[in-house]
């Protein structure tokens, strides 16, 4: 009986990391901060402080990441202040909580903390240039293309060139993977009607969905932001001959000028039959605050998190990468600094 709980329990914990994996750059959720729980922003540091920290569903990386930072800042906040986490409203979401007051902090995405900031895209609404930064770079996501190797597809330019009847899917429509989706096609003079009126199709799906309807021969080609052995992409690679679709050098260059993306490169390996560096869009989560959260309270948490990179780095497989080096770059955050932060920054000598 022992040997079978044990195997249920472990069973259970894959199920939640992989789901975590999948999850957490699926876009929004609910943005709606529970009843009593809006934290304060407090008007100085001499005394207790609650904050509220947005990340995602319970059980993401996210909501990791969240509960590890939050562990390390308390330590450094005055005695008896609070770090709640909200299991709220992922990289779509996130920036407007951020923007529109309603927390403290966040963890959120480079280029959506930008297009919130701007007003454009998804937060047309209105520009949110009240959101800062606190630290870039925790980690890094790519958008990744992929295409069933028979379909003959190498470059995104042979779409416009072939008219081909394609079956593409990617996330539902609102989510940073869609939204990606239809800038990089934009970039290359193609829209989802385009490939419509081409007699193809676009749908907007779980990933469940995808990988079956990719070994069910019903689909062609997926875009989506992923990480280095994202598991739908990697089941996906398995079951089906895909190759991996580079975006040219001067639409990464449009596409991060006009909207916060970096250059990156998948690594090679990264999935089966990946046997080379892809390049492609970067994006990498961020920790994010806004402008009336005073510099004493901010300055205390980045001086946490940066001199406590070992403990962050601890507190997921995907947080190993972070630098605190390049913590404080505009490109990694997509919105200026906190004046707290940065205070930080030059007297660490990160910033000069």
């Amino acid at each position: 009986m022992k040997i079978k709980r044990n195997l249920l329990v472990a069973l259970v914990l894959t199920l939640t990391l992989a789901t975590a994996i999948l999850v957490t750059a699926c876009g929004g959720q609910k943005e709606k901060v529970p009843a009593g729980n809006s934290g304060t922003t407090p008007s100085n540091a001499n005394g207790p402080v609650k904050l509220n920290m947005a990340t995602f569903n319970m059980g993401s990386s996210w909501y990791t990441y969240g509960a590890t930072i939050a562990e390390v800042i308390r330590g450094a906040l005055p005695e008896g202040s609070q770090v709640n986490i909200l299991d709220q409203a992922g990289g779509v979401g996130n920036p407007k909580l951020v923007g529109d007051e309603k927390v403290q902090l966040a963890i959120s995405f480079n280029v959506t903390d930008k297009w919130a900031y701007d007003g454009k895209e998804i937060y047309s609404d209105k520009k949110r240039e009240n959101i800062r930064g606190i630290a870039g770079y925790l980690d890094e996501y790519y958008f990744g293309i992929v295409a069933r190797k028979d379909l003959g597809i190498t470059d995104l330019a042979q779409l416009k060139e072939k008219k081909p009847k394609i079956h593409l899917m990617t996330v539902p429509v609102g989510g940073l993977g869609e939204v990606t989706t239809k800038l990089v096609l934009q970039a290359y003079g193609v829209t989802y009607d385009d490939i419509k009126s081409w007699g193809g199709t676009v749908e907007h799906s779980d990933f469940n969905a995808i990988v079956d309807a990719f070994r069910d021969g019903k689909a062609d080609m997926f875009m989506q932001t992923i990480t280095k052995g994202h598991p739908a992409v990697t089941e996906l690679a398995t079951t089906t001959p895909v190759v991996f679709i580079p975006i040219s050098e001067d639409k990464i260059q449009e596409l991060s000028s006009n909207y916060g993306f970096v250059r990156d490169e998948i690594p090679a390996n990264s999935f089966k039959g990946q046997d080379e560096n892809v390049p492609t869009l970067g994006l990498t989560s961020t920790l994010i605050t806004h402008s009336k959260v005073p510099d004493e309270i901010v300055y205390k948490i980045t001086k946490a998190v940066i001199e406590n990179k070992d403990r962050i780095r601890q507190g997921h497989k995907a947080l190993e990468v972070f630098d605190p080096a390049k913590a404080p770059r505009l490109d990694g955050l997509g919105v200026p600094l906190h004046s707290g932060a940065e205070k930080y920054y030059r007297e660490a000598g990160y910033l000069k």
